[in-house]
């Protein structure tokens, strides 16, 4: 076994870069001159995109747990005042409906599970986020907001509501349980709107973490800029690469582009006014003209116009 480390570190790689190497192995026998190489192993680094979508999955799936425990407070709301009018109306409470209490108590066991899966959620994104340097400040003291937020929302007072109301279904005294119900009833009500507080918010910060994607990712564009203006200037015989790279930045402004007209419809019911900012650098000629100097940059890289390369691919990154 041949144990090498190899350090990239002076390499000065970037979201999304790649490195593609070989191994050669030369036959020890002076008398031969045979030398053997492997196929091309590509090492490749998360790309901006690859970064965000992961948060995005996981948000995804706590929005889809939001939406189950909601479904499910209205569900157990819609129960307990089925439950209390019966109470009104007869002495006792009908096996139905006892099958249902119990079944919303459970529930309530299940959204407590579901609120733990949320935190965890909220935490993994928070690691993610902070370890790629993807949110701004402000945006993760947001989400470790959630984290106490999301503590405390199952209150010591909904819990035990909830086991009074258990106590009452198994002496099955009316006046206890309409009592429990009551109770539960409030404390439901008190948890849904803590929910409902948490939900706004939670839109609110991915409103803003989509501003944060846009300033991270026309920064991550800027940077390949700057790195593809030194090496047109450094070394404009490596066409190939230089080729390579020129390409895989329009690539990247087209996608600026598209979640740039993304963030603008996502943003609108959150903030009008940022999204008629965004609204007018989308509808504004810098953008096109960006567009042009980095296709025009690659035209002249495939054409062997060092010159025009150099400038048109300068004036690109002033403009990005």
């Amino acid at each position: 076994n041949i144990i090498y480390k190899w350090d990239i570190n002076n390499f000065g790689l970037l979201m999304g870069d790649e490195i593609h190497f070989w191994i050669l192995a030369k036959d020890i026998n002076p008398n031969k001159n045979s030398i053997t190489k492997t196929k091309k192993f590509i090492g490749r680094l998360p790309s901006f995109e690859d970064q965000f979508e992961y948060i995005v999955e996981e948000q995804e799936e706590t929005e889809s747990w939001l939406d189950n425990i909601q479904e499910s407070i209205e569900e157990i709301s819609e129960i307990t005042d089925e439950v209390q009018l019966e109470l009104l109306k007869e002495d006792n409470i009908s096996i139905e409906n006892e099958k249902k209490v119990e079944k919303s108590i459970e529930r309530i066991e299940e959204i407590k599970n579901e609120i733990e899966k949320i935190q965890e959620n909220i935490k993994e994104i928070t690691e993610k986020a902070e370890k790629n340097n993807l949110f701004d400040k402000n945006l993760l003291d947001k989400y470790n907001d959630f984290q106490e937020m999301l503590q405390e929302i199952m209150t010591p007072e909904l819990m035990d509501a909830m086991n009074q109301l258990q106590e009452a279904m198994k002496n099955l005294d009316p006046n206890q349980i309409a009592e429990a119900l009551e109770n539960f009833e409030f404390n439901l009500e008190q948890f849904e709107e803590q929910l409902d507080r948490f939900i706004d918010m939670f839109e609110l910060a991915q409103a803003e973490q989509k501003i944060n994607e846009l300033s991270e990712l026309i920064e991550n564009i800027s940077n390949k800029q700057t790195e593809l203006v030194t090496q047109i200037d450094k070394d404009f015989s490596q066409s190939s690469l230089l080729n390579s790279k020129s390409m895989k930045q329009e690539n990247r402004f087209d996608n600026f582009k598209e979640l740039l007209k993304e963030t603008i419809n996502e943003i609108a019911p959150v903030s009008k006014n940022t999204a008629n900012k965004l609204d007018e650098i989308n509808k504004g000629s810098q953008l096109s003209e960006t567009n042009d100097n980095l296709s025009n940059t690659t035209n002249n890289i495939k054409n062997n116009k060092e010159v025009s390369a150099a400038s048109e691919s300068k004036i690109a990154g002033k403009n990005i």
